[in-house]
């Protein structure tokens, strides 16, 4: 993503059509979290390209490589908040099962659901790239 979050563009009201509804098709309920959000729709999309640009799932995979799973638990759970405030249901579906993973001794399907939730967090991040202005690219 390019410059400070503060400059991105707006999309256009088509771009912005497009943007909620294939993240609608995803599986996401952007219009939930922007009527909690006041129904600013700026501030959801600030806060979206904020969380996208801030990359918080390298902090996990570190941990993870490095066997910091009390580490990795926290990063996941906080990662759970603000894909569920964010109603990013298949991000957040995918990122409980980690977090439910790391809970005590982590579980053997931990590194099947890691992919799971690389492959949702690909998805979302296609759905940006191609529905947002340029300067708001990831």
């Amino acid at each position: 993503m390019s410059g400070n979050i503060d400059m991105v563009t707006f999309p256009d009201k088509n771009q912005w059509s497009q943007l909620l509804f294939h993240l609608e098709l995803w599986g996401a309920d952007p219009k939930a979290a922007i009527e909690i959000m006041d129904n600013d729709e700026s501030f959801y999309f600030k806060i979206l390209l904020k969380f996208v640009q801030k990359r918080e799932w390298d902090s996990l995979e570190a941990a993870l490589q490095r066997h910091l799973y009390s580490d990795a638990f926290k990063i996941a759970h906080d990662l759970k908040g603000v894909t569920a405030t964010l109603s990013l249901t298949p991000l957040r579906d995918a990122v409980s099962k980690i977090v439910e993973d790391l809970r005590g001794d982590p579980l053997p399907e931990l590194d099947e659901d890691l992919l799971i939730f690389r492959l949702e967090l690909s998805r979302l991040q296609k759905i940006i790239r191609c529905f947002s202005p340029s300067n708001a690219k990831p």
